[in-house]
């Protein structure tokens, strides 16, 4: 990112940065993006047994009571499946859980992934039953939710608008590759793009701006391990129950929410080669990395300039 008065902090693992155009801001606006961000690793950890999520995968079919965070969270979920044909679906968490992806990713590298019975089939998110007005969810034994990182992206576009609508100051977050923006600053806010989040930012692959909206990249390159000799990765392909065949190993995407460009840019590793039809269909602008390391764009992507 761009050298804005910016505070760095971090969170869900991963490192974040917070940028305002008001330097006053910076502390109070720190508050309240970790805040938000506490609230949603309460309610959507998959890595805690005391969150709404955790309950809910534990509950053998049970209705659960659950917080209006995750049900914020969940109707994004769905929204998601719905919008990309279930490309991405949260019911894939046992999916996850039988190629290995069964702790925090930081402690993966340290465990002993045995081969599970493959595939595991997927759902689908219509056996999910929500209720929003009495909070419940429910279900079926056995499926197992996971938002993937739709609920880090949510947390970062409700951390944005939290600081730039309480404190009345132009704001943009970043966690872990995933990027939002609010308020109406003088001068786009930089962004790097990169398939490693943790690359540097004078590092980057790409630059580009943005005054709004999001940016969210996912990757089959960073959080990847062996299982008995088998690379894995993160993202499920809903139709086969096993991580996704790679066409594009990257995907970034400028949307209008950071939810909606996490969404797309998951998909678009799911859709494969279709992916570029795909996102300009839905008017997107997304930079792709394919397997080669050939990088393909889609829409316009906002080259140096305010997206």
């Amino acid at each position: 990112m761009s050298p804005q008065p910016a505070m760095a902090f971090s969170v869900f693992g991963m490192d974040g940065i917070l940028m305002v155009e008001d330097a006053g801001a910076l502390s109070r606006g720190l508050q309240q993006v970790l805040s938000i961000c506490a609230d949603v690793d309460a309610s959507c950890s998959r890595f805690r047994a005391d969150t709404d999520l955790s309950r809910v995968n534990a509950a053998h079919g049970a209705p659960i009571r659950v917080s209006a965070t995750f049900g914020a969270v969940l109707e994004l979920s769905i929204q998601a499946a719905r919008l990309t044909d279930g490309a991405v679906d949260p019911t894939v968490g046992a999916a996850l859980e039988s190629v290995g992806y069964d702790c925090d990713f930081e402690e993966l590298g340290r465990s002993v992934h045995p081969l599970d019975q493959l595939p595991v089939r997927i759902p689908g998110w219509r056996v999910v039953e929500w209720d929003p007005a009495q909070l419940t969810v429910r279900i079926p034994d056995g499926v197992k939710l996971d938002f993937g990182s739709i609920a880090k992206a949510y947390a970062v576009d409700l951390g944005a608008a939290a600081v730039a609508g309480r404190l009345g100051a132009p704001a943009c977050v970043a966690i872990g590759g995933d990027v939002a923006a609010a308020g109406e600053p003088q001068e786009p806010w930089h962004v790097g793009v990169a398939e490693d989040h943790r690359t540097a930012f004078i590092d980057a692959d790409d630059f580009i701006g943005i005054t709004s909206g999001g940016v969210a990249t996912s990757s089959t390159t960073v959080r990847a391990w062996m299982q008995d000799g088998v690379r894995r990765h993160h993202i499920i392909d809903p139709g086969t129950g096993a991580p996704v065949a790679e066409a594009y190993r990257t995907a970034t995407v400028v949307a209008g929410s950071c939810v909606e460009a996490n969404t797309a840019s998951t998909a678009a590793i799911v859709w494969g080669a279709r992916a570029r039809a795909s996102l300009e269909g839905w008017g997107v602008h997304a930079r792709l990395v394919t397997v080669e390391g050939e990088v393909e764009f889609a829409g316009n992507w906002p080259r140096g300039e305010a997206a």
